[in-house]
């Protein structure tokens, strides 16, 4: 909590309007770290995402399915129309915000089938944060 305050302070007497600094801190938060992975479907492996205390995590991108055939999975899609799951940001946000610790495995019983047998990958962003405030309300890109 001493760090909180500490980083608090130094965010403090700056305004968010033009500022470097992340927009976190408008909300009363403030960016620890941050982080990014991937999981591949089949793979028994899950994404695992870990905060170093205090701080907490804050989902800030998450797709599950084939939206780019540059990824660590080798997956590759080729039909017709988008192969993702519409929710996986509003699931990966339920499942891990504000926890210090977080697994999700690409898996069509977490996310649903956006595309029958071709094989996905789970591809997610996030931010440790402080929070000294209401860091979890919805981000909009």
């Amino acid at each position: 909590m001493l760090l909180a305050l500490l980083m608090w302070t130094v965010y403090s007497g700056h305004g968010c309007s033009g500022s470097a600094l992340p927009d976190l801190s408008c909300k009363g938060c403030v960016v620890y770290s941050s982080g990014s992975g991937e999981a591949c479907e089949h793979s028994n492996i899950p994404l695992s995402i870990t905060c170093d205390p205090p701080s907490k995590i804050r989902i800030t991108h998450a797709v599950y399915g084939v939206y780019s055939n540059e990824n660590t999975c080798g997956k590759a899609y080729y039909g017709e129309g988008t192969c993702i799951f519409e929710t996986s940001f509003t699931v990966m946000q339920e499942r891990c915000d504000g926890q210090d610790t977080c697994q999700a495995y690409a898996s069509n019983f977490l996310f649903d089938n956006p595309c029958g047998a071709t094989e996905k990958y789970l591809t997610t962003s996030w931010d440790c944060v402080l929070q000294l405030g209401d860091c979890f309300s919805p981000i909009f890109f």
